[in-house]
């Protein structure tokens, strides 16, 4: 969960928000995505993030002055699945998180957030043919955030070697006290253009040309890496994808997207290892949202 978290950080970290776009996101954010625009190299990829931000800098900060609430769509689906081999024991695992909502910023650096938020996990471990253990969860949480109080409705199936529970919690607590990492110390002040940077330099390695595709558009900038890689006792297939759209005629960020669908595999005589990550992932800007606060008398 925190690494997901710690992603959508990230790019909220490139935003400032002055209107919406248009609302292209279908629910199947897991979806490759196509490039668009001209194949470019690394350097007019950046001197296209330095300019663009240059260009308008005067008209986007007068619009940021006027801002009272920023407000950000967000859906994230994260998969990861792996198969572990020693001797004769294997482990499988797989893990689930998705992320629905909305997330609002005021001027004076309060978060507001309506999150819907699953989370399921399945192991099992096999020894000699056997069945050993099993592990089955899903978790359901409703999340509001507000004047800084976190208010979560959690809703929790288990199944560990056939026994079978359900738990539904309702509690509160301050929104630095969650595990969210440093979401609580967004500064808006921060939320412009070359922010870009941070993502670019988060989710894919710009500092390396090597399997880096660029592709520029009027508004868009594109960049595809190959992780194809093979060395000694390991593998790895697949890609990474990464889209930024700016705002018509300004350096304010409007969407970004990415996709990321990797395997890798390691092996050795006695040891064999292969884990599938997939991540999907859209955060655009979004009209201000109507939040309903809980009552704090039905939370613990």
């Amino acid at each position: 969960m925190k690494k997901i978290i710690a992603i959508i950080l990230v790019v909220l970290c490139a935003f400032s928000l002055v209107a919406c776009g248009d609302k292209d996101n279908s629910t199947n954010v897991l979806k490759k995505l196509n490039p668009t625009g001209k194949k470019v190299d690394q350097t007019q990829a950046v001197s296209f993030i330095e300019d663009r931000d240059k260009a308008y800098v005067e008209s986007d900060m007068e619009k940021f002055e006027n801002l009272s609430e920023q407000w950000l769509e967000i859906n994230v689906k994260y998969v990861d699945k792996s198969e572990t081999q020693n001797g004769e024991t294997i482990r499988r695992r797989k893990n689930i998180t998705e992320i629905i909502g909305v997330i609002g910023a005021t001027s004076d650096g309060e978060l507001i957030m309506d999150l819907e938020v699953v989370h399921e996990i399945e192991s099992v471990t096999i020894e000699n043919g056997s069945k050993v253990y099993e592990n089955e969860s899903k978790e359901k949480a409703h999340v509001i955030v507000y004047r800084g109080m976190a208010y979560m409705d959690i809703k929790g199936t288990f199944n560990v070697n056939g026994e079978k529970s359900t738990e539904e919690t309702k509690s509160m607590a301050p929104l630095h006290g969650v595990a969210f990492g440093n979401i609580d110390q967004i500064n808006p002040e921060e939320l412009y253009g070359t922010g870009v940077y941070k993502i670019l330099g988060e989710i894919i390695d710009i500092g390396s040309e090597e399997k880096v595709d660029y592709y520029l558009s009027s508004d868009k900038i594109f960049i595809e890496t190959d992780m194809d890689e093979e060395g000694k006792g390991y593998e790895s297939n697949g890609v990474v994808q990464f889209e930024v759209e700016y705002v018509e005629q300004s350096g304010f960020v409007n969407t970004v997207r990415c996709y990321c669908d990797v395997e890798y595999r390691r092996e050795s005589d006695t040891y064999s290892s292969k884990t599938e990550t997939k991540l999907g992932l859209y955060i655009a800007q979004c009209e201000a949202q109507t939040i309903t606060v809980p009552d704090a008398s039905d939370y613990e």
